[in-house]
């Protein structure tokens, strides 16, 4: 274990109310990490998953994904996840989660590790011939190998599994964008993405804070992968049936309204 790991193990040994974001990824949180990150009152933890790597969730039909998340790495995972959680289950925690339309998380996902898709196409295409190796294989890529499920079903397998909350029980305000559950030690601010801007107050009442300032960071147009994702997008047409299997879903109704809901159907549709 380095130097870094064993302070932030002591840090939540000894601090009495920890303070997690802890989400699916690509849902605005390292802006929050960000806005909170000089804070003084909470030992604050940004993680994806106290279960298994995200990398590995969101790419395992990848067979790159090997070199990335290698088993020795699974395993050291997960065993920091356990500990991680019978240290957290002793404390007073607040957790800060949050959801994001999940087409648009998908492919923001999909474009965070998106070395691990030109890694195969690297070893699965002869790449000196052009009609091997083109910006369609990415699109294939992503509807036959990438895991589209992972963000509509974090919730169960986060949230309800480690901390037995769910968050299907409990009420959510979807016109205003967020939601707060507190059962045991456990306090839950759930945001919703699209809303973050106008939920400063919200953010600031759940942790006790003042003057919070939400900065906008980690996206997708100020990264060396820009040129592509545009062109990813300008080619980009799901299926129907790929649109309704993930707006059909618990997750999307109780966290989003019908017109909404409608208003991103009609967007991929068209």
């Amino acid at each position: 274990m380095n130097t870094k790991k064993f302070k932030k193990l002591i840090n939540y040994i000894f601090q009495k109310e920890v303070l997690l974001i802890y989400q699916m990824g690509k849902v605005g949180s390292t802006s929050l990490e960000k806005s909170l990150e000089n804070n003084n009152k909470y030992y604050t933890e940004h993680t994806h998953s106290l279960r298994a790597p995200i990398v590995f969730k969101m790419f395992k039909n990848f067979k790159s994904i090997k070199f990335y998340a290698p088993l020795k790495f699974i395993i050291i995972y997960k065993i920091g996840a356990l500990i991680k959680k019978f240290i957290i289950k002793r404390k007073k925690i607040k957790i800060i989660t949050l959801v994001r339309e999940p087409i648009s998380r998908n492919i923001s996902m999909y474009f965070q590790d998106i070395h691990i898709p030109i890694f195969d196409v690297s070893i699965l295409n002869d790449n000196r011939h052009e009609d091997k190796v083109n910006h369609t294989i990415l699109h294939d890529f992503y509807f036959k190998k990438f895991n589209h499920y992972y963000g509509v079903n974090w919730m169960e397998e986060e949230i309800s599994k480690n901390f037995g909350i769910n968050v299907y029980e409990h009420d959510f305000n979807k016109e205003k964008g967020y939601g707060v559950i507190t059962k045991g030690n456990v306090s839950i601010l759930i945001l919703k993405m699209e809303k973050l801007n106008d939920l400063k107050s919200e953010i600031q009442d759940f942790l006790c804070l003042k003057d919070l300032e939400i900065k906008k960071s980690n996206q997708a147009k100020e990264k060396w992968y820009a040129p592509l994702y545009k062109q990813f997008m300008e080619n980009f047409h799901p299926s129907e049936d790929y649109i309704n299997e993930l707006y059909n879903t618990k997750y999307m109704s109780h966290f989003y309204t019908k017109q909404e809901i409608e208003t991103y159907i009609n967007k991929w549709k068209k």
